[in-house]
């Protein structure tokens, strides 16, 4: 099953976006693909995951941060939570999050 990108609110980058915060060696690549996890564990588990989008903004000058809003259809409140929940816990995210900070919700 396919995954739909996420429609693009305005100021947020997707994996469709182009620009600087995607470019290869921006930290933020591996945030926006954490949606590769947690799409094989939403398969794993066999939820009905119709689609599940990433989108990012970065915020700050001197002290950046990065917000990842997931968009998820298809699934519970409660399946929706504990994807955002694993979204977090990949090894790509805890590593960039000693560095800098990632906030993670739902939209």
């Amino acid at each position: 099953m396919p995954i739909s990108p996420p429609e693009n609110p305005a100021g947020c980058l997707n994996h469709r976006n182009e620009g600087s915060l995607l470019d290869a060696d921006h930290p933020a690549n591996g945030v926006l693909f954490a949606r590769r996890s947690t799409r094989m564990y939403a398969d794993r588990k066999e939820w009905p995951l119709e689609s599940l989008g990433v989108a990012l903004r970065l915020h700050g000058k001197d002290e950046r941060r990065i917000e990842r809003i997931l968009t998820i259809v298809g699934l519970d409140d409660a399946q929706k939570a504990r994807l955002a929940d694993v979204a977090e816990r990949t090894p790509v995210t805890l590593t960039l999050k000693n560095g800098l900070p990632i906030d993670t919700h739902l939209a």
